[in-house]
């Protein structure tokens, strides 16, 4: 009953960091063979209304002639599809069933727990947060307590009728039986996956934990112990060596024990905290007030097309993928996430190593490499606009508005072109750039070669565009200490209180890493280095210069004659960032205090905002938000006011600011509309102006219009 050797728990560390990783790379293999199916089925049947129309087929649902759900409506039948729609039907059915029959070989009864787990995708009410959770309603509201549902007993798509008769309605898009094939494949390989990276962790021959015994005996103790035998056989042993620990895929609620040194890599991936209802609703609010303040913009976009400057991308391309973000037209990367088996013939090296490593999908091997090209996580797209269609109903049936629901078309609109679109080609584009570079085909033959390179230039282009793959990231900690905190604070349980107390905490450790992992001191491998330092040379080289051509142009002299040489000195007193998160590291340095009180999240800054009666936070002196001669009624309007723009959009903010100070001072100057045009523009390009140090503040506009209170 010695303790284990810290060898031995270094090595069951990095097992299980190995285990996950191993099994994120299958999953992703698996995953590249699906979209050929895809495609076919979407080649063969290209209309969407006949998908659909397929798709209620299949599901027996009851509709009306528009394909809508009605409970008067009538089932179709074979007759009222045509030969082709029918032909497509009968491959669905023989696709699912065969996927059925091969995956029950495998992993037997693994289907009636898919089932379950891939409910929530199909249906609106789903707002993100909780799947489990959200089932358990489902199932109380349409079949009542039973545990068991008609989606765990059969193998084709099941009636969803009982679902629209409770009240829940269909997510957009998840009428096309195509789209429900990828999504049923993906998590039947990470479900399969999952299970085989389980049943590896609970075997105690493959387990590099070993304890002395005495007497030169020693004992192997399993990674997991998930099974009533295993906790039978391992008793004395439970109290020491290992902790409870609870999720649903690794076996049935308090049945499941962990090596203790094992948790904080484990809980990386398999997190099943469950947020109380007060915290959910400061996240959800904070969310919504991060997602407004950053709303009706190209904020996120302008910092993407200038993170590809940085990284080097070709003018071209660059002009290529942002200007084709507003067309329809598909543009070669396009091509590729849609077509599997394309290949960008600029990436000789990268393409040959992708298919010698087995995937058919150049996308999923980036998946693979820990690229991240989804949505930032701190975006929260499911809860977002789950809170959108909220107020949309609310809306309609308290006041009969019904325009709330062209809103959320405009937020997706913008999502589209920032993340579908620039976030997405862009990093897929340095990704293959980078791993084209690094990758000699005379050296880096076997598959691990391949991979480990491929990861350098994910992770450097995660760090680079922002959307950080929080596994990959702790993995890379090798101090014992660094590498607890940071396990502790990317858990999934974690991040959303790193969300509510700072804004953007993805983008301030993503910018951070980019120029500090250029020196030495923080990065040994050589092309990492490489590639981190020419970041930071053209970053550096653009701001030398074009930085300086605006200063001069605006003020007359240099930057760094400016009291702050990481703004734009305008030459009137206002200040403009010349790229946030280029600089954002460098503010941390020269100014910690202010930096840090901008950086507080939307929630917590504006509750201290309301309690301490300022406008803005700041190490200096702020104005008031109400005076001591205002009455009852003029300090709830400006309280309520306050409270309310925090919900606006930062430009609109900047504008209204401009507009309410102008308006105050009891004159409307002629350059009022300049004014705030000039801040739309910049807050829509995410370079917003601010006043300049305390020595610069006075306007050159004001001593024309009041120079006596402007000076005095």
């Amino acid at each position: 009953m010695a303790r284990v050797p810290q060898e031995f728990e270094v090595k069951s560390i990095k097992s299980v960091e190995n285990a996950i990783d191993a099994a994120h790379l299958l999953e992703n293999k698996l995953t590249s063979h699906v979209i050929p199916v895809v495609n076919y089925i979407k080649n063969l049947i290209p209309d969407e209304t006949s998908r659909s129309k397929i798709f209620h087929y299949i599901q027996g649902t009851k509709v009306n002639k528009n394909l809508a759900f009605d409970l008067n409506g009538k089932t179709l039948n074979a007759t009222d599809l045509s030969k082709r729609e029918l032909d497509a039907a009968i491959f669905i059915r023989k696709t699912l069933d065969g996927l059925f029959e091969e995956v029950n070989k495998i992993e037997p009864g693994l289907i009636s727990t898919y089932r379950s787990n891939y409910l929530p995708l199909l249906w609106e009410q789903y707002d993100g947060k909780n799947p489990l959770e959200f089932l358990n309603k489902f199932d109380q509201k349409v079949y009542g307590t039973a545990r068991t549902t008609r989606f765990s007993k059969q193998r084709k798509f099941a009636d969803i009728n009982e679902g629209y008769a409770s009240g829940f309605n269909l997510r957009k898009g998840m009428d096309d039986p195509a789209e429900l094939i990828r999504i049923y494949a993906n998590s039947v390989n990470k479900a399969l996956v999952t299970r085989q990276l389980v049943r590896q962790l609970a075997r105690s021959d493959l387990s590099p934990y070993v304890i002395p015994l005495g007497k030169g005996n020693k004992l192997t103790l399993p990674l997991i112990i998930n099974t009533k035998k295993g906790i039978t056989d391992y008793a004395k042993y439970l109290g020491q060596h290992y902790i409870q620990f609870d999720h649903p895929f690794l076996g049935p609620s308090k049945q499941v024990y962990i090596i203790r040194s094992i948790e904080k890599p484990l809980k990386m991936v398999f997190d099943a905290t469950n947020e109380t209802q007060f915290m959910s609703a400061l996240f959800t609010t904070n969310l919504m007030m991060k997602r407004l303040a950053v709303g009706f913009s190209f904020f996120h976009a302008g910092a993407l097309v200038e993170s590809m400057f940085f990284a080097g991308v070709p003018f071209k391309i660059t002009k290529d993928f942002t200007v084709g973000a507003f067309k329809k037209n598909k543009n070669k990367i396009m091509q590729m996430i849609e077509n599997p088996g394309t290949y960008l013939q600029e990436f000789p090296h990268a393409n040959i190593a992708i298919k010698n490593s087995g995937f058919d999908d150049v996308v999923r091997f980036a998946q693979a490499s820990r690229l991240v090209i989804s949505t930032p996580e701190d975006a929260g797209l499911d809860r977002f606009y789950a809170q959108m269609r909220k107020f949309d109903g609310f809306l309609k049936h308290q006041f009969g508005i019904k325009q709330g629901e062209n809103i959320e078309k405009v937020f997706k609109w913008f999502d589209r072109i920032t993340w579908d679109r620039i976030f997405t080609h862009a990093k897929l584009y340095t990704f293959l750039t980078h791993l084209n570079k690094i990758l000699d085909p005379a050296i880096d033959k076997s598959q691990s070669q391949v991979y480990a390179k491929a990861r350098l230039a994910a992770q450097f282009t995660n760090d680079a565009f922002g959307g950080q793959d929080w596994f990959a990231m702790t993995r890379r900690v090798q101090t014992p200490i660094f590498k607890k905190l940071a396990q502790t604070m990317y858990a999934p349980g974690s991040r959303g209180y790193m969300q509510l107390l700072m804004f953007a905490p993805d983008w301030t450790i993503s910018n951070i890493r980019i120029l500090g992992k250029a020196l030495p001191a923080f990065e040994r491998n050589s092309d990492a280095r490489r590639m981190y330092g020419y970041y930071f040379a053209r970053s550096a080289i653009m701001y030398a210069t074009l930085g300086t051509a605006l200063n001069y142009i605006f003020s007359g002299h240099s930057q760094l004659e400016n009291k702050d040489p990481t703004r734009i000195d305008l030459g009137n007193g206002d200040v403009l960032t010349f790229s946030k998160q280029l600089m954002e590291p460098f503010h941390w340095i020269t100014d910690p205090q202010k930096t840090g009180l901008k950086k507080i999240g939307s929630l917590p800054r504006g509750v201290i905002e309301l309690l301490t009666n300022k406008q803005y936070l700041t190490t200096g002196w702020a104005p008031s938000i109400t005076t001591k001669d205002d009455t009852a009624i003029e300090k709830a309007i400006k309280i309520g006011g306050k409270a309310g723009e925090k919900f606006l959009p930062i430009w609109l903010q900047s504008s209204v600011r401009t507009t309410k100070e102008m308006l105050e001072s009891n004159q409307v100057p002629s350059d009022i509309a300049a004014d705030v045009a000039l801040d739309f523009v910049l807050g829509q390009l995410g370079h917003p102006r601010y006043k300049g140090p305390r020595h610069t503040q006075y306007k050159l506009g004001g001593l024309v219009r009041n120079p006596y209170e402007t000076l005095f």
